[in-house]
């Protein structure tokens, strides 16, 4: 059985791939406000059941977000493919910023991924925190971040925050807040005036496109 086919049963399953398909976590609101759709939470909460989509608690809210399986599928799809060439990239905060002392907004995501992807932070989907990988304990050091100074590595020390335009996790708690000063430190990012929005410089840049392969 496919794993679309629950999807594809629903009235609005195309409206609920659309909604989903570019990785956000969204509530049961927003969903059916994005494609005008009216889902109810146990609807999507039979779907997590069937590891057709996932959930996340945030500040008393329930996020969905389709599962790694049900991207993969969907991304298969042209419609699906249709909608995310027609997406616009970010600009300002919502590009990249400073959520309390870490960095967040589409940048800090993409730092996140990166960080995954070269398995220097590994994510424990259960507790929405990360483990630091050898890997990562020698990359963060190189860095001059210390990470075997935490005492613990809790939820608090290395937490996925959920950032809240572009709805995926970038890295928050001791660890994310460690970084960022890091990158200031390093003349990496310069904070603008009077805003939240965090610039990288040419030195920061590349120091993102040599270390974690992006480019700004």
């Amino acid at each position: 059985m496919n794993v679309l086919d629950d999807i594809d049963q629903l009235p609005d399953g195309k409206n609920l791939l659309l909604a989903l398909c570019d990785g956000k976590a969204l509530t049961t609101t927003e969903i059916n406000r994005k494609q005008k759709t009216n889902f109810t939470e146990e609807v999507l909460e039979n779907l997590v059941e069937k590891g057709i989509l996932k959930s996340r608690v945030e500040h008393r809210r329930v996020y969905y977000f389709l599962s790694g399986k049900t991207m993969s599928e969907a991304l298969k799809l042209k419609y699906v493919q249709e909608q995310l060439r027609h997406q616009k990239l970010p600009q300002g905060m919502k590009y990249c910023r400073h959520c309390y002392r870490h960095l967040a907004g589409f940048l800090g995501v993409k730092i996140e991924n990166a960080l995954v992807n070269q398995q220097i932070l590994i994510r424990k989907d259960d507790s929405w925190s990360y483990e630091i990988s050898e890997k990562g304990t020698v990359w963060f050091k190189n860095l001059g971040i210390d990470v075997t100074k935490f005492e613990t590595f809790d939820r608090k020390t290395v937490k996925q925050c959920l950032d809240f335009s572009e709805r995926k996790s970038h890295l928050g708690g001791k660890l994310g807040d460690a970084l960022l000063a890091c990158f200031f430190q390093k003349g990496f990012v310069i904070q603008i005036d009077n805003s939240r929005e965090i610039q990288f410089t040419t030195k920061g840049k590349q120091f993102l496109e040599e270390k974690l392969g992006l480019s700004v």
